[in-house]
């Protein structure tokens, strides 16, 4: 038994799943009364908070295996189960105010439809980061990857039937991986619990068999490059805050598997299994920034920049991975809290991004930046969340971002000054690739606040459009004041998270080195500014600058055609690096179009149907 604070929290999380379970049945039951629409997000938001306070009493707790009352699902308690079901819950509650102010503007089956599967995701992801076995794992996930895709396909038309389709395929090739991957353990250690898998002594050969499996299994979920072809059409059909969940939350779960088989389950990895994670982190990240630049529409852009945040992380499991193979602490210490940390910061600034770009695509009708303009102006509020949450996404100091991905260059110039050949070949050139992928997202963001919310408007949309309503802009406002909050606080942030992760800090003296280095970055980049603001702030009412008038003999009047459009922006990376442009259409045409034949799309929605159906009816069975 666990005690907490305030009630008991293996308890809270009885109440969490089944209320997650009843907004569901309630939603998708009654969403044609349409003031019941706002009362199941309210109830949404209040499992979730609930689910923060279950997952902060949980953080510090010894690790242990328990039963949740009233159920019968065994749960592996621990500090890092606890940080990610921390992460999954605040995604809920993100997605739970967006919903309060727009599922009420939704038709009736639109809104039936997010409720049931938007709260079945939040349950199955809980359950999955919960898991003490392979096969509550399995399942769980399984459930998230179904959800994920009826939530995709709420809509009708080719786009989202094409999205679904993407992300039903992608999700089910891994689920077979990972259950080849479980099948194999099972044939060697006679059982699916982690416990015994952890106690299992299997040979190199099976360990490595095991590790691939999983790593590109769970690659799929994470995002992880060549396997996220589901997630940028996806990102752009889904409802904004289902997106978000994708994002915060479904890739989160993938990014977990891959920890707990890279660092738990299968003991001591190989250097090599580490330099894999590393390169595969690498080049998502590269190719996830590379790609956004070339996006307009506003939410498929966001996308590729989750892909980027989940390459980072990649990088700081690969570096721990490292530091355990080389025997480094500080090696493992800077990989893990970096890749925890930017799996904490990406769900606030992540949220705060796609729910305030699905604030602005309601609001406009716009899915394309190219039509924007000028929308700082008519969504002030909305704007500073966005360019808050940019600047995080850019790694940009004061902001939360900064901090982990610093400490992620931490880890990667401690690997390239290990003791190994294969360390001093690769380190560095891994830095450097996540050097390029930083100053590919200054440029994204520039690219998208300068033309989306600034200059003039460049369609009747963009220069009618009205603020967005208090919920949808709350949803993204409170995660990004968050970064700025967890950016400052970062000092005491980063031992909590050595702490959560097992690390004795102060044993290797990290703790000054994580932390020094940020502040001071924060202080050489606040002094230059000083002079500038003492002299915004004394400079005192002046007339303007600049007067309109006539255009001058030979010139010429101002057209919104000479702003600056995402294109030019983005035009010379798309020379220079056409040939990595040209790996998006790799893929064989024939095949594509078979895979989205109108008879093989249907068979694959119903067999969906039936099979969550099934697996809905199984969990309902053993719980």
């Amino acid at each position: 038994m666990i005690t907490g604070i305030f009630a008991d929290p293996l308890s809270l999380l009885t109440v969490v799943l089944l209320g997650f379970a009843a907004c569901a049945i309630v939603g998708g039951l009654l969403s044609s009364f349409k003031p019941m629409r706002p009362v199941v997000a309210l109830g949404t938001l209040l499992f979730s908070a609930i689910g923060v306070l279950s997952a902060s009493e949980m953080l510090f707790a010894p690790k242990l295996f328990a039963t949740l009352p009233h159920l019968h699902f065994q749960i592996e308690v621990s500090g890092l189960h606890a940080f990610f079901l921390l992460v999954v819950m605040l995604s809920g509650i993100w997605a739970a105010i967006y919903n309060i102010g727009a599922l009420g503007n939704k038709e009736t089956g639109v809104s039936a439809w997010e409720a049931f599967f938007g709260n079945m995701l939040l349950a199955a992801l809980s359950a999955t980061v919960l898991s003490s076995d392979a096969l509550s794992f399995l399942v769980g996930l399984e459930i998230s990857a179904l959800s994920a895709y009826f939530l995709t396909v709420r809509n009708e038309g080719d786009k989202a039937e094409k999205a679904g389709q993407n992300i039903l395929l992608l999700t089910q090739f891994g689920i077979a991986l990972l259950g080849v991957a479980f099948l194999i353990l099972n044939a060697h250690v006679h059982s699916l619990q982690f416990d015994a898998i952890r106690a299992a002594h299997l040979s190199e050969h099976v360990r490595t068999e095991i590790f691939l499996l999983a790593l590109f299994g769970l690659g799929v979920f994470s995002g992880m490059f060549p396997l996220h072809g589901w997630a940028p059409q996806s990102h752009s059909s889904a409802s904004p805050a289902s997106a978000m969940l994708f994002s915060s939350s479904l890739m989160k779960a993938g990014l977990f598997g891959i920890l707990l088989f890279g660092l738990d389950l299968l003991g001591v990895p190989p250097l090599w299994w580490g330099v894999l994670v590393l390169l595969l982190g690498a080049v998502t990240a590269f190719f996830g920034g590379l790609y956004a630049l070339q996006e307009h529409d506003l939410r498929r852009l966001l996308s590729y920049h989750s892909l980027e945040s989940s390459g980072i992380i990649l990088l700081g499991i690969g570096a721990a991975m490292a530091g355990i193979s080389l025997q480094l602490p500080l090696l493992l210490a800077f990989g893990i809290i970096g890749a925890l940390f930017q799996i904490f910061n990406h769900s606030l600034f992540g949220a705060a991004l796609l729910l305030g770009a699905g604030t602005v695509e309601e609001r406009t009708g716009l899915k394309d930046i190219e039509k924007m303009g000028g929308l700082a102006r008519k969504m002030p509020v909305t704007a500073i969340a966005i360019l808050i949450a940019l600047g995080a996404m850019s790694a940009l100091p004061p902001l939360n971002g900064f901090v982990s991905e610093w400490m992620v260059y931490q880890g990667l110039f401690h690997f390239s000054a290990a003791p190994s050949f294969v360390a001093h070949l690769f380190g560095p050139l891994i830095a450097v690739v996540l050097a390029v992928t930083g100053a590919l997202a200054v440029m994204c963001a520039s690219k998208v606040f300068g033309v989306a919310f600034l200059g003039a408007a460049r369609s009747d949309a963009a220069e009618h459009v009205a603020a967005g309503g208090c919920f949808q802009t709350l949803s993204a406002f409170i995660p990004a004041l968050l970064c700025i909050v967890f950016g400052l606080v970062s000092p005491w942030v980063i031992p909590t998270i050595a702490r959560i992760a097992g690390l004795p800090v102060q044993e290797h003296g990290i703790g000054s080195a994580l932390v020094s280095a940020p502040l001071l970055t924060i202080l050489l980049l606040a002094l230059p500014i000083l002079p500038l603001l003492l002299a915004a702030l004394y400079q005192g009412h002046r007339p303007p600058r600049r007067v309109s008038g006539t255009a001058w003999s030979c010139g010429y009047d101002y057209d919104k055609a000479m702003n600056i459009n995402a294109t030019s922006i983005a035009q010379p990376l798309r020379v220079m690096f056409a040939p990595f442009y040209a790996v998006r259409h790799a893929f064989p045409q024939p095949l594509k179009n078979h895979f989205h034949g109108k008879t093989f799309v249907a068979a694959c929605r119903g067999i969906a149907a039936v099979g969550l159906a099934a697996l809905l009816i199984i969990a309902i069975a053993f719980a």
